[in-house]
């Protein structure tokens, strides 16, 4: 199996760990930043995630008794 570059890299590392480069594995955000420099897509990638992201930021929190209970389901 080999290892994902480009586009299909960015789509997973977006996937896992959001828009927030901070969070990126330190290897991965290397070789994208690069991508993302260069390539239209792959900023459309990343501006689509950080909107996800705002969009995220913004939406009620659960309460830690809702959490615990749902804990307690799984």
């Amino acid at each position: 199996m080999t290892a994902k570059t480009g586009l299909e890299l960015l789509d997973d590392v977006l996937a896992i760990y959001g828009s927030d480069r901070s969070r990126w594995p330190s290897a991965a955000r290397q070789e994208l930043a690069v991508l993302i420099a260069n390539s239209a897509q792959a900023r459309k990638m990343l501006a689509e995630a950080e909107a996800l992201d705002r969009l995220l930021n913004h939406a009620p929190k659960m309460s830690d008794g809702r959490v615990a209970l749902l804990a307690e389901r799984i």
